[in-house]
């Protein structure tokens, strides 16, 4: 069983994230956090992994939908790995 949604992009990883970003503002969501994974684990752990940029988008009517129906539903809706430039032939998810 899948729990993501797959694409494989043909395009670098910055145009994919600028498209992405794009496509989130133009359905009504912002981007309220970011997270360089790959910088965070250069300087955490002295590791080296491709570029991986988690963003935590929120559409606002949605999110206040959601925690008028469960509140409980909070910390399922805070950061989603969006954008991935994983190893040639794998494909990011989100």
């Amino acid at each position: 069983m899948g729990y993501t949604i797959t694409r494989e992009l043909t395009r670098d990883f910055a145009t994919a994230l600028a498209d992405t970003r794009t496509a989130l503002a133009d359905n009504g969501f912002g981007v309220l956090t970011e997270i360089d994974m790959k910088a965070t684990l250069k300087a955490k752990l002295d590791v080296h992994i491709p570029e991986q940029l988690i963003l935590g988008a929120c559409r606002p009517p949605l999110a206040y939908a959601a925690l008028q129906s469960e509140a409980s539903i909070e910390p399922a809706r805070r950061y989603r790995p969006i954008e991935s430039d994983r190893w040639r032939g794998v494909p990011p998810s989100a």
